[in-house]
């Protein structure tokens, strides 16, 4: 089976590497030559960094050519959820990730407002919903991601998915 693989906060090099070791020949960037339409028994890997969508668009395209993929996404969260849902319909996805957090700590408040957003509201509806100033929801927003150690709230939201909110203080 071809690797389908997204790689955050580890080398994108070694995991290249990896896989050279396991036989498959690598081709920096989305395009993996050829005349073919179907490249799956050349065991081709296209690799590298997703920054717009017309690469992502083109890495779609290698892989349903039949090659494997490793990237790292550094696109916006809208083009990340649709790249990600493209590439699982084509196989399995291999998440390789360098950072994990060692146990969520994140204070009640923050809690209360992660469970308001993944539910659905914008931070205005959720300042309303917990009565609270836009300001002071900010805050208790800017607060939770530095403990989810992510810069942005799509990726706290998805860091705090991912560990379910279990621990709190």
């Amino acid at each position: 089976m071809r690797p389908l693989v997204i790689v955050e906060g580890v080398e994108l090099a070694e995991v290249v590497n990896e896989f050279r070791g396991r036989g498959w020949r690598t081709v920096h960037g989305w395009d993996p030559g050829g005349s073919e339409w179907d490249v799956s028994p050349l065991r081709l890997l296209c690799w590298g960094v997703i920054c717009q969508s017309e690469e992502a668009a083109a890495s779609i395209m290698a892989a349903v050519r039949g090659t494997g993929i490793i990237a790292t996404l550094e696109v916006e969260p809208s083009i990340r959820v649709r790249f990600l849902e493209d590439l699982h319909h084509l196989g399995p996805v291999d998440s390789r990730e360098g950072r994990e957090p060692q146990g969520l700590i994140l204070e009640v408040d923050q809690i209360r407002l992660l469970d308001l957003l993944t539910d659905g509201l914008s931070l205005p509806d959720a300042a309303r919903r917990l009565y609270l100033s836009p300001r002071t929801v900010e805050r208790r927003l800017a607060a939770a991601r530095q403990a989810l150690g992510v810069p942005t709230t799509a990726e706290a939201l998805v860091a705090y998915a991912r560990h379910g909110g279990r621990t709190q203080r």
